[in-house]
Formats: structure tokens, C-alpha cells, sequence
């Protein structure tokens, strides 16, 4: 049983959506891998997606620290990170999710450590190509400029309300209807309905909720002051009709199509890059 029910409210708050409840031992790539094999960022990638950890964390809120716990496996715990760690226009939503974050890197970095090898893993959530909001987390070192590096990719769903199947059935609408698919999950993603109203009731994280509430709302150009969570829908909406003209400018701007465009929306998950390289 994962701790996803006892840790729902902070979650609310950081986005943290776990997709698994599994539980599993940490597994490990053999110490004596070949470094120079095409095939060792394909191994350490299927660590990443089958491996399970554990995170403990300090949520810091204005009525003091919480301790929380949390568990998944190595990609859905890195795609929450990424999800938690948005930028809106090259601005950080919240840093309420910091120490999740070091905690999470920390885990991964050790879990896919060996001897002789370098790797980074870098989850990135972006609902569609350029889009302003974004999320991103790296685990490991950049690696340097001559390297002989090896790649493997691998997806996660992100939980967002929407997926690519959503936005093609809007694409009849128009590049609107594709837009409008999208942004409602963007802000899904940001404030899930059942969560964020949990946790405007809890006196804990309610000034942490709704401040980020306003947060968004200044980056999106709209206006919301919600402290209230009978109206998380309503507020929700505000924020999804504010987002929805900005991103028809950029899918006009980018694609020929609504179908196009379409095809292109990746709201629903987050993908993550292996690298690995000789040290």
C-alpha cells in the first residue's frame, strides 16, 4: 500500500500525482557493465521505468514544515518532480516543491550509479512543442562536450486531464477547440479539482494553495482570489479561458492544421532522456 491517501493534500499543493500504487525492491544495473555498449542507456532506462523508491520530504508552508512520504516508481517519481518544478513564461510557479525535488534526484542518481559510467536522466513535461508552461527535473551530470554518449527515452503519464487522444477529437473545432482541450490540461495538471479543494480546506496548506492560485493567475494574465473550495471549478475555468488565447496564437503560429496541432499535444505525459556515457 503506497502512502498516496495519507499524503493527498500536500500533493495537491506540489502536483504530485503518483501513477503507480506498486510497491517493489530497488533493482540495479550490474556493476560490470560494458560502458561503451549502445545498450547501457537502454538498461538503465528500464531501472528508471521499473525501479520503485521511496522519498521522504520537508513541505515548507506558512504554518511550518510538514514532513511527508511518498513512494513510485523512478520515472513516475521524476515525472512529479517535473510537473511540480513549472515555469509559466520563464517563471517559477512555486518553490514549494524544492525539497521534493533534491530528494527525488538523490534517489535517482544513486539508484543508477556504477562504476566507470556517467548518466544523467532529465524528465521534461511541455504540453506541446514551445509551449510557455513547462517542467522540467535533472538528475546526474551534463556530459561533456566529446563524450561518447548512448540515449534512451521513455514516457510517463503526467495525469493531466487531457492526452493527445482529446486534442485530436477537438481538432474539428478548429485550432480553438485544440487549444481550449489543452490549456484545461495545463491547468489540470496544475490544480486537479478534488486535490486543490482538499486542500483549500485544510488550514496546513490553504494560504500555500491559494497563493499559488494567484500566482498562476498573474502569469496567465487573469484574475482569481480563490480561498473558497466550493469554487475550484469555476476558478479552474478562469485560468483554462485566459490560457486558451495564448495558445491558439502559438499553434497558428506552428502548425499548418488544427490536426497538426493536435497530434503535437503532449499534456498527458512526460518524457524522460537517458544518457550515459565512460567516464
Amino acid at each position: 500500500m503506497t502512502d498516496r491517501g495519507v499524503s493527498t493534500v500536500v500533493d495537491a499543493v506540489l502536483c504530485l500525482l503518483l501513477v503507480s500504487s506498486a510497491v517493489a525492491t530497488l533493482a540495479y544495473v550490474p556493476a560490470d557493465t560494458d560502458p561503451s555498449r549502445p545498450d547501457t542507456a537502454d538498461e538503465t532506462a528500464d531501472v528508471v521505468g521499473s525501479s520503485t523508491a521511496r522519498v521522504d520530504y520537508t513541505l515548507a508552508t506558512p504554518n511550518g514544515d510538514v514532513e511527508r512520504s511518498t513512494q513510485g516508481t523512478l520515472a513516475e517519481l521524476l515525472a512529479d518532480a517535473a510537473v511540480a518544478n513549472m515555469t509559466v513564461y520563464g517563471h517559477q510557479l512555486s518553490d514549494d516543491s524544492d525539497a521534493f525535488e533534491r530528494e527525488v534526484t538523490a534517489v535517482v542518481e544513486s539508484a543508477v550509479a556504477r562504476p566507470n559510467v556517467s548518466v544523467t536522466v532529465r524528465a521534461t513535461w511541455e504540453p506541446y512543442p514551445n509551449s510557455p508552461v513547462k517542467g522540467t527535473v535533472t538528475a546526474g551530470d551534463v556530459p561533456p562536450p566529446n563524450a561518447d554518449v548512448h540515449v534512451a527515452t521513455l514516457t510517463v503519464p503526467s495525469d493531466s486531464s487531457t492526452n493527445r487522444n482529446d486534442a485530436v477529437r477537438a481538432a474539428s473545432d478548429g485550432f480553438r477547440g485544440v487549444a481550449r482541450v489543452t490549456a484545461r490540461g495545463v491547468v489540470g495538471a496544475l490544480f486537479p479539482p478534488e486535490e486543490a479543494s482538499v486542500s483549500l480546506q485544510d488550514p496546513q496548506t490553504k494560504r500555500a494553495t491559494a497563493e499559488r492560485y494567484r500566482r498562476a493567475a498573474t502569469l496567465f494574465d487573469s484574475r482569481v482570489d480563490n480561498d473558497d473550495p466550493e469554487r475550484v471549478r469555476r476558478t479552474n475555468e478562469r485560468l483554462t479561458a485566459a490560457l486558451v488565447d495564448r495558445t491558439v496564437g502559438d499553434f497558428t503560429d506552428q502548425f499548418d492544421t488544427p490536426q497538426s496541432a493536435a497530434e503535437a499535444v503532449s499534456v498527458g505525459e512526460v518524457r524522460i532522456v537517458v544518457r550515459t556515457w565512460e567516464r
